[in-house]
């Protein structure tokens, strides 16, 4: 994974205000999202959300945490908030079956669908994802 130089001022800047070294980091033109081990998650968030708005504050963009998972089906299903019925992973593309109702939660948030798949290609060496 590569990352740009303004990607690790953020990620910096962000561990010296909370103590919570994020996974990555990807910024948008309003926020930033930050991809944090999810055993950390909490102290990234602060007590009723001090930590993140005030750092969200600081930077002036809305800031955006997301738990790191090993299993990647877990990531997606936290991610996302749907569930997968079914995942396979096939040269570098992962296809999910979902049912009805995860469809439609992908298709009324596709702005979230492609920043998730951005997070998954820099982090679990999938190249795409397919839905069946």
């Amino acid at each position: 994974m590569k990352i740009a130089m303004d990607e690790i001022f953020y990620i910096n800047e962000f561990d010296k205000f909370s103590g919570v070294y994020p996974r990555d980091c990807i910024i948008q033109k309003a926020s930033v999202i930050y991809i944090i081990d999810s055993p950390d998650i909490g102290k990234a968030i602060g007590k009723n959300g001090i930590t993140v708005k005030g750092f969200s504050t600081k930077i002036n963009k809305k800031v955006v945490l997301l738990p790191y998972y090993e299993s990647i089906k877990k990531f997606l299903e936290e991610g996302l908030d749907i569930t997968i019925n079914e995942i396979g992973i096939n040269n570098g593309l992962a296809h999910l079956k979902l049912d009805s109702m995860s469809k439609r939660k992908l298709l009324n948030d596709i702005a979230k669908f492609k920043l998730i798949k951005q997070i998954v290609s820099r982090n679990y060496d999938i190249k795409d994802i397919r839905v069946k």
